[in-house]
């Protein structure tokens, strides 16, 4: 297996509208791509899910919401080389993948990529999170700069990113995982923080993945 897409929903509609974006985001053989489900809405609406996309489609659990229970689950049954976390709300780009991925590939010391994420009138909501100088963290360039600006289509070490979208490899994910003592949001940046103490690798933000 080439790529494990983990996924947490409760929403038919958002998650058929990632699926159907994850056939033009890469040319993965179908059969080498899994896709696995933390189920939060009711056992009534699965029948609405498009499961027939991908062959290897699998609702693995249903549970309630919490982001890092529900993803180290998931993760504990991935099979991927890569494993890319994606909200159910996000509708990916052409080729992102791909790109993300072939980039991954070439650079030996990245941990874990973080994406381009814009609102539907084109202005950054993610381009990697920050701390300011009271160490608290931010998402940089959010609501300032536009999804076409020079800086935020350069790539560049952040200090971390959101888990709403973002790529790593499934062996750093065996020997580390998500702090589940988190209650809405946190997570994602302290394995960011984790990733770089423990593994000195480097977390980037990838304006490819998007």
């Amino acid at each position: 297996m080439k790529l494990s897409i983990l996924v947490v929903s409760r929403t038919p509609n958002l998650l058929n509208t990632l699926l159907k974006s994850l056939l033009s985001a890469t040319k993965i053989e179908k059969n080498s791509i899994e896709i696995l489900v933390s189920w939060n809405g009711s056992p009534e609406d699965i029948a609405s899910i498009n499961q027939d996309i991908y062959e290897n489609f699998f609702i693995t659990t249903i549970t309630p919401y919490h982001f890092s229970s529900n993803m180290n689950t998931l993760i504990k049954k991935a099979k991927g080389e890569f494993v890319l976390f994606v909200n159910d709300d996000v509708i990916l780009d052409p080729y992102t993948l791909d790109d993300s991925i072939k980039f991954y590939r070439k650079n030996k010391d990245i941990g874990l990529l973080g994406a381009k994420l814009r609102n539907q009138n084109g202005y950054i909501t993610h381009a990697g999170v920050v701390f300011n100088i009271l160490h608290r963290p931010y998402h940089f360039l959010e609501g300032i700069s536009y999804s076409e600006d020079k800086i935020v289509n350069q790539i560049y070490p952040i200090t971390a990113v959101t888990g709403a979208l973002m790529l790593t490899r499934l062996q750093i994910l065996n020997k580390i995982e998500f702090n589940t003592n988190y209650s809405v949001c946190g997570e994602d940046i302290e394995l960011c923080l984790d990733i770089r103490e423990k593994f000195n690798l480097e977390i980037v933000y990838c304006p490819m993945l998007s």
